[in-house]
C-alpha cells in the first residue's frame, strides 16, 4: 500500500506544479508582477526549472519585487547547473561584467562555453568575441571564426557581420573578400547597420555581375535559414 501512495504522488505531483506554473504565468503576461513573483518564488524553491530561470529575471529587473543582484545571481546559478543554457548564459554575463560580484574571466568563459555548446546563440557571440578580443581568454581567431559562424548560422546579426569582417581581414580564415561581402550583406538585410555600411563600402571592389551574384547568393542563404 505504502508503494502505491508513493507511486501516486509521483504520478499527480508534477501536475499540480504545471497548473502553479500556469498561473503563474497567466498572471506575469496579464501585468501582475507581484502575484505572478510569489507563485514563482513558491514553484523555484519547489526545483521547477522555468520558475528559477523567470524569479532570476524577475529579481534583475525589479519586475514585481525589488533589484536583487545577489538573489538574481543565486536562481541563475542554480538554473545555470542544471544545465539550462539561458541561466548558464547570464550567469558568464555576471562574472565577465562583474555585475554585484567580482570579475571571475574563468567562471564567465566556463559558463559562455557550456551554454554556447547547447546552441544559446547570445553565449556564442560572446563566447566568439571573448576568442577575438582575448578579454576572459587567450586570444585565438580560429576559434572566433568558429563560434561566430554558429551564431551566424543561428541568425545573429552582429556574428554575421563579423564573419564578414574575418573573411575581409583574413584572421581565423583565408582571407576573401567577396565571402566578406555576402556575410556583411546578410547581416544587413537582418537588421544590423553595421552590416548594411560594410557591404556598400566594399561594392567599389566588384563589378556589377559581381555584385549581383553574390546579392543572389546571400538572399538565396537568407531564404535558406529564415
Amino acid at each position: 500500500m505504502k508503494i502505491s501512495i508513493a507511486l501516486l504522488l509521483m504520478i499527480f505531483a508534477p501536475s499540480y506544479a504545471i497548473a502553479d506554473m500556469k498561473s503563474a504565468d497567466k498572471h506575469y503576461f496579464e501585468g501582475d508582477y507581484e502575484l505572478a513573483f510569489e507563485e514563482y518564488s513558491t514553484e523555484a524553491e519547489q526545483g521547477i526549472l522555468k520558475a528559477q530561470i523567470r524569479i532570476a529575471k524577475m529579481y534583475l529587473n525589479a519586475i514585481g519585487t525589488i533589484k536583487d543582484l545577489d538573489r538574481a545571481f543565486f536562481w541563475y546559478e542554480k538554473a545555470a547547473d542544471r544545465g539550462s543554457a539561458l541561466a548558464q548564459y547570464n550567469v558568464a554575463t555576471f562574472y565577465a561584467k562583474g555585475i554585484g560580484r567580482m570579475q571571475d574571466k574563468d567562471l564567465a568563459f566556463k559558463y559562455y562555453s557550456l551554454s554556447a555548446q547547447q546552441g544559446n546563440v547570445d553565449a556564442q557571440t560572446s563566447l566568439a568575441q571573448a576568442y577575438y578580443s582575448g578579454t576572459i581568454t587567450d586570444r585565438n581567431y580560429e576559434e572566433a571564426f568558429h563560434w561566430y559562424q554558429k551564431a551566424a548560422n543561428n541568425g545573429n546579426n552582429i556574428a554575421q557581420n563579423n564573419m564578414g569582417l574575418l573573411y575581409f581581414q583574413g584572421q581565423g580564415v583565408p582571407k576573401d573578400q567577396k565571402q566578406a561581402y555576402k556575410w556583411f550583406y546578410i547581416s544587413g538585410q537582418n537588421g544590423y547597420g553595421l552590416g548594411g555600411k560594410n557591404y556598400r563600402k566594399l561594392e567599389p571592389l566588384f563589378k556589377y555581375g559581381e555584385i549581383s551574384l553574390m546579392q543572389k547568393e546571400a538572399k538565396q542563404w537568407l531564404k535558406d535559414n529564415p
